[in-house]
């Protein structure tokens, strides 16, 4: 068998069908491209497998796949697929997501910008006021400061400069591959009061664990906007409430959490100044197909050796 696949999820958007997968079989063939139709299923199926997708790779499978050489997971983040024990086995993730999130993170923005909440609430109460929102700003006169900036923060980068942004990008070595400015993380407080935007794509590591917090958050302008479209470990909560409060014209949009899901007995739930949608940043109809027609891409470049038609 070529290829096992089991990418079943609770989420829809990331749950395959044989629908998504059916340029895969026309490469390797039907019959050598297997469907786990559960979890045992797939576990009894790894002896046999020569390359697999899946969301989870726990270390103990590695034991069961004597065959195996390569693992593909959707996902960008590192969290779910156990580090390989020998360099035998590729593991790979997959940076398809960029478009998605930038699509996500303007769309916030954009509600934030346009007063969309005042523009609600007036809508409830069947309030007709014109001068409800006069103190808006075009966004071409705004800036975006990125954290964290990689290859997801280059398409964020490159949806917003489209309406004239100004964008710079920070992360721990200061260069990255976008047109625009970086620096390195450890430089931000000499700038980052300019900035109208700040969004958070730092990943979760241990060391970067609740490193938003109350330095950060005090040396943001009045009026600023945060977003976190990273990990929501890196947030410490508090400290960003805290920042709200003192500033009743900035809001946070939010799509991860410290704890997901999200207790009920979250304040940041009835928040006036905060926008959260739960991690569903990339839950796209077309997430599937992006991730396979980027597998294929790298497949053509040869970027998978052990892996033939």
């Amino acid at each position: 068998m070529k290829l096992l696949i089991n990418l079943y999820s609770p989420v829809h958007a990331f749950c395959g069908s044989k629908e998504h997968f059916q340029p895969l079989f026309e490469i390797f063939g039907e019959e050598q491209c297997i469907l786990a139709e559960s979890k045992e299923h797939f576990r009894s199926l790894l002896p046999e497998a020569e390359a697999v997708f899946c969301w989870n790779f726990p270390k103990e499978f590695y034991s069961l796949a004597d065959q195996l050489k390569l693992i593909v997971t959707p996902a960008a983040g590192r969290d779910w697929v156990a580090p390989a024990p020998s360099s035998v086995v590729q593991v790979e993730f997959s940076s398809f997501h960029g478009p998605m999130i930038a699509e996500s993170f303007l769309a916030m923005m954009l509600f934030f910008n346009n007063q969309f909440s005042k523009q609600l609430e007036l809508q409830g109460q069947k309030t007709w006021d014109r001068n409800a929102c006069f103190e808006r700003r075009l966004l071409k006169n705004q800036s975006l400061l990125i954290l964290g900036c990689g290859n997801i923060g280059q398409h964020c980068a490159a949806l917003v400069k489209t309406l004239g942004m100004k964008v710079v990008g920070a992360n721990r070595r200061g260069i990255g591959g976008g047109d625009f400015s970086y620096v390195k993380m450890s430089e931000l407080s000499d700038i980052i009061e300019d900035f109208d935007h700040v969004l958070s794509l730092i990943p979760g590591d241990e060391e970067n664990e609740k490193v938003l917090g109350d330095k950060f958050f005090s040396s943001l302008k009045s009026g600023a906007h945060f977003y976190n479209f990273g990990r929501g470990t890196v947030v410490d909560e508090e400290s960003l409430l805290s920042f709200l409060c003192k500033n009743p014209s900035s809001f946070a949009g939010l799509d991860v959490t410290y704890n997901e899901p999200l207790s009920e007995g979250s304040p940041l739930y009835a928040h006036k100044q905060v926008l959260l949608t739960p991690h569903n940043s990339c839950t796209y109809e077309d997430y599937l197909h992006l991730f396979v027609a980027e597998f294929i891409g790298r497949f053509e470049l040869g970027q998978f050796p052990s892996l033939k038609a």
